[in-house]
């Protein structure tokens, strides 16, 4: 007698394209078997999508257990739709960075798309994230941003003989801030610099799309410094990198799981939601 025994526990997709079936419900608009983050985080298939994405500097399980940790850890980020944070996952994937925001590299912010009407994760690139993209160029040795409090003692003189000189007050309080400078020095010995008052600073975060919440409420300074470094970008020999990392800053990275693909969409009206990690310490950074 032939007996057929029925598991109790469902086989998982052998590929991604079946668990964007699952994903997507049997047509009657109701999911069945919905993927969460963490099956796709956990899939063979996804991983070895993740792998293809990464620079050979960056280790693919280690990548993993990063966007693990920043997705248990954030709970407003739970609540995004599955496509925007793996979308989110494969564009830091893609560039090379940390996903973990503790590490500045890149940050996820949610928000409610008032287009779709649903909970969605932004991406944002770090002045960290920024800044580990032009090192990759070979062509740059070093890079140094800080920021300026009126107790500090700065120079900064623009012409023939420019200078820049700033020497921090480390006995108290600094003060307010006044601004913020960035310094890349490249392998033939030359440098470039570039400081933005804190009222040029302003008018980028007043314009910014995601200004009310996440890193420009939590990191105000290293935002700060990402803008002045950013308006450095377009003149440092990383002219391909550099624009594929601007163009994904502050869109919505949907992740396609049929296709394996990015959708990319910038979304002008937005209600952000305030979206901080609980503490732990993060992966160390990979210099």
């Amino acid at each position: 007698m032939a007996v057929t025994t029925q598991s109790a526990t469902p086989q998982a997709p052998s590929n991604l394209s079946q668990m964007a079936q699952q994903a997507n419900g049997n047509g009657n608009g109701k999911p069945k078997g919905a993927m969460t983050v963490k099956d796709y985080l956990e899939s063979e298939a996804y991983r070895k999508q993740i792998q293809d994405a990464l620079p050979k500097f960056i280790d693919k399980d280690r990548f993993i257990r990063s966007a693990l940790s920043e997705f248990r850890l954030n709970k407003a980020l739970q609540e995004c739709s599955v496509p925007s944070v793996m979308g989110y996952f494969m564009q830091a994937a893609a560039l090379g960075l940390e996903p973990a925001s503790t590490l500045g590299q890149c940050y996820p912010v949610p928000f409610n798309n008032k287009n779709s009407g649903a909970k969605e994760c932004q991406f944002i690139l770090g002045f960290r994230g920024m800044a580990a993209i032009a090192r990759r160029s070979g062509e740059v040795t070093s890079i140094d941003a800080h920021v300026v409090h009126e107790r500090d003692e700065f120079l900064l003189e623009y012409g023939i003989d420019a200078k820049l000189s700033h020497k921090p007050y480390l006995d108290g309080d600094p003060g307010t801030m006044r601004g913020a400078y960035a310094v890349v020095r490249f392998k033939d010995g030359s440098y470039q610099y570039a400081f933005m008052p804190r009222f040029e600073i302003e008018k980028h975060h007043k314009r910014s799309k995601s200004g009310t919440s996440g890193p420009w409420i939590t990191d105000y300074e290293e935002m700060a410094k990402k803008t002045v470094f950013r308006s450095m970008f377009k003149w440092l020999p990383i002219v391909v990198e550099a624009q594929e990392a601007e163009s994904s800053d502050e869109t919505v990275a949907r992740y396609n799981a049929k296709s394996g693909e990015i959708e990319h969409e910038t979304v002008e009206d937005v209600e952000y939601t305030v979206s901080t990690p609980e503490n732990e310490t993060p992966t160390p950074e990979v210099a």
